[in-house]
């Protein structure tokens, strides 16, 4: 399949998802992987304001974009999916926050060198064609900028199988990031941070079926709190269990 073709794909695949709203039955699943997630946002918060914010593949959800504009940054988005934009310009205006939105492809950004303090996103990335994606992201970042993304992570088989089972969600070329494309990574970075979470709190997914996402029980909070301790300690200590985490973030500096 020639590019301009899985990219026609891809758009028609993520336009249908955000319209159908046909993700939501698994979504409470992901509950049991936030703290990652939370923790961008909060690095990069304090590093927001006044500074210039791209979030890359906002997605119908720009949390991470509002997050960082209420911080004092200047923020623009894009996404493939027109749906998903015209979706997320609704919740800026919700939120009371001045975000530009573009429909845009990744791995060609219509962006000038040099142009972003902060370049983010939130499992985003695992879609594209790194070969393209990660030079575009050096390109356009500011060389005293940073980068930082979370994203899912392939070495864990039982996480594997699950992700085979549900390939109705999924695009054909997506895949989890993997050790290989940490190192395609320093091509484009002089710098390369790669955190992996979400190992020990793999025993909460149980838990999710009795809760909506987003809304956990008493016990289930408190289980996963647990957890997440757990996970932070064996995580930043052990790095053959961590490998077998869901997610990892990366912290790109440096551009090349």
């Amino acid at each position: 399949m020639d590019a301009s073709s899985r990219l026609d794909e891809e758009r028609e695949f993520f336009d249908r998802q955000y319209g159908e709203q046909n993700r939501t039955h698994i979504e409470r699943f992901y509950a049991i992987a936030t703290r990652p997630y939370f923790e961008n946002m909060a690095e990069l918060g304090k590093l927001a304001a006044g500074k210039s914010v791209l979030e890359f593949g906002c997605g119908d959800t720009p949390d991470l974009g509002i997050t960082l504009a209420e911080a004092g940054g200047r923020v623009r988005a894009f996404d493939l999916s027109s749906v998903a934009v015209e979706r997320a310009r609704e919740k800026a205006r919700d939120a009371g926050v001045e975000i530009d939105f573009q429909v845009m492809n990744g791995e060609r950004l219509q962006y000038g060198d040099d142009e972003f303090d902060i370049v983010c996103g939130h499992g985003v990335i695992h879609h594209l064609d790194l070969t393209k994606a990660f030079p575009e992201i050096a390109r356009v970042l500011k060389p005293d900028g940073v980068a930082g993304f979370v994203e899912p992570w392939g070495h864990n088989p039982v996480i594997n199988w699950y992700r085979n089972r549900t390939d109705d969600f999924r695009t054909t070329d997506e895949h989890p990031l993997v050790r290989s494309d940490v190192e395609l990574a320093r091509r484009s970075f002089g710098t390369v941070e790669a955190s992996h979470s979400n190992v020990m709190t793999l025993p909460a997914i149980p838990l999710t079926m009795t809760q909506r996402y987003g809304e956990g029980t008493g016990v289930f909070r408190r289980t996963l709190s647990a957890l997440e301790k757990a996970d932070e300690f064996v995580c930043s200590r052990s790095r053959a269990l961590g490998n077998m985490g869901w997610t990892v973030r990366l912290v790109l500096r440096q551009p090349i």
